[in-house]
Formats: C-alpha cells, sequence, structure tokens
C-alpha cells in the first residue's frame, strides 16, 4: 500500500488531492493490490497502489477554510451606518439601494466581492460550493436584493446555486427595528429546501446587512444540522452604531468605502505572495 495513503476502511471518504475536480470519493472495496472509490463528479476509479502516482488522504475537498480568513470577509465591503443613528454616509445609502433591488449599484459592489473571491485563498475553498442567502425576515418578500446580488456572484464564480434554499417560514420584525435577537426563534421560523443538495457539501451563506447576527447565526445553525461540511458566511456590511463610531476614532467605519475595499485588496496580495513563498 502507498505509505501516504489513508489506513483504508469500506465506506471512508478520501480525496485525491491534486483531482479536486473529482469530487469526494467513498471507499467501495479495496484488497492487496488496488481500492475501488466512488467519487461524486466522476464516478467510479480503481487505483492501484504501486502505479498511484499521486496518494489517496483521508478527509473532504475542500479543506476547512480557516477562521481568519473568514473573519476578513466579514463585513466584506464596509460598515453601514443606521439612518436614525448619524448622517448616512454614500456607501450607507449604496447598500440600501442593493436592497431595493437597484441593479447598477448592485452590479458594482458585486464586482468587488468578485475580486475578492478570485483570490485563490478563497476561490480555492468557494469552488463547487453552494451559495446559499439567508431569508429576509418577511416570508413573503422572496425577491430580495441580496439574492440579485448573489446570481451576480453564481455567473462569475464557480459556485453552485442554493439561493432559494433558505425559506422564512413565518414572518418576524426585523432586529433594525427592534425585532427580537433570538437565534432560537429564528431557528423555529425558517426552513431548508432540498436539505440533500447541501449534505457533504460547504455552504458559502450571503446577507446584506449584520445588525445583530442571530439570522446568520441560525442559517448557519440550520445548514450544519442537514449536513453541510463547513458554512463560511459573509455579509456586505455590518452596522455600526453611534456609541461606537464615536468612542473609536480609528474605526474602519471612518474610512471611505473605496479606502476599505483597497486595503481589503492589499491586504489579501500580501497573504497570497506570503502563501506562495512558504
Amino acid at each position: 500500500m502507498c505509505p501516504h495513503s489513508p489506513r483504508l476502511e469500506i465506506g471512508k471518504k478520501v480525496i485525491q488531492p491534486s483531482k479536486p475536480e473529482w469530487g469526494n470519493g467513498t471507499v467501495l472495496e479495496f484488497n492487496n493490490t488496488d481500492v475501488k472509490i466512488r467519487f461524486e463528479k466522476v464516478g467510479l476509479k480503481i487505483i492501484r497502489y504501486k502505479q498511484a502516482a499521486i496518494p489517496l488522504k483521508e478527509g473532504y475537498w475542500p479543506p476547512p477554510i480557516s477562521e481568519k480568513l473568514i473573519k476578513k470577509l466579514n463585513p466584506c465591503l464596509g460598515y453601514y451606518i443606521p439612518r436614525n443613528q448619524l448622517s448616512q454616509d454614500r456607501f450607507s445609502e449604496e447598500i440600501l439601494r442593493i436592497k431595493n433591488k437597484d441593479l447598477e449599484v448592485t452590479k458594482e459592489y458585486a464586482n468587488q466581492i468578485i475580486n475578492i473571491l478570485k483570490f485563490p485563498i478563497y476561490e480555492d475553498y468557494l469552488r463547487s460550493s453552494i451559495i446559499c442567502v439567508a431569508p429576509s425576515s418577511d416570508k413573503d418578500n422572496l425577491d430580495t436584493g441580496i439574492k440579485k446580488l448573489a446570481h451576480f456572484l453564481l455567473k462569475n464564480l464557480s459556485l453552485v446555486d442554493g439561493i432559494d434554499l433558505l425559506i422564512r417560514t413565518e414572518s418576524i420584525k426585523k432586529a433594525s427595528n427592534g425585532g427580537p435577537r433570538d437565534k432560537a426563534l429564528h431557528i423555529s421560523t425558517i426552513s431548508i429546501e432540498e436539505k440533500n443538495l447541501i449534505k457533504n457539501k460547504n455552504v458559502f451563506l450571503i446577507d446584506d446587512i449584520r445588525t445583530t447576527g442571530t439570522t446568520m447565526d441560525a442559517c448557519e445553525y440550520l445548514l450544519k444540522e442537514a449536513g453541510a461540511l463547513q458554512v463560511i458566511p459573509m455579509t456586505l456590511a455590518e452596522t455600526i452604531y453611534v456609541k461606537d463610531y464615536k468612542s473609536q476614532p480609528n474605526h474602519e467605519a471612518r474610512i471611505p468605502q473605496k479606502t476599505y475595499y483597497q486595503e481589503k485588496i492589499n491586504c489579501l496580495n500580501k497573504f497570497n505572495f506570503h502563501m506562495k513563498n512558504k
């Protein structure tokens, strides 16, 4: 047996690291010379130990993304100032235009996100991931601005359409309007269509504005309960409140959105250079 191969067992999950396009494999049979594996993308493969140039590895593809990289996606584009807190800046106004399905602004910011997610450190993890959108607090609001943006991402990235998988079954009050911050309530009012689509897959979960975080937390919980391997959350913007804004003179919410975006790109370039030269 190849010394770098895992200890084989029927039903064990394996990958061929240099062949991610094969997807995840399940060991069906093995003997002293070869192993029979069914890969999700290419079907049945028989790998002979002595002839295998690429050793098997136990686990799933892609490997888990680090919390550090997930943190860089939240917020992805900047900070949102609520209307009743301070005078809104241009970015906050344009986030509302995205919510109101302004396609010109939506495409502009979708392109910023695409530029971020095309860095190899994200693209490798997100390839063939399911893209899901956090549902509106209003169960009848099915055609949301964030879904429009998700469709732009779907066209330009190697993602699988799961945009409508998460459904609000009962309307609740928005958190920004004093609504509940109870994760359990969100869990009880959101359902997942076609759970089999996300089983053993990575899920890219997106929303427009993170206010309390309970909606995203509930969606992440439900997706993992349904069998998702890993949930990678991303919000376009995060709410900044007046007390935090005024008490933190160096807070990132104070810099123009274009500067915030460019600093993120610069940071990712440095990270990418470091990984290449490791």
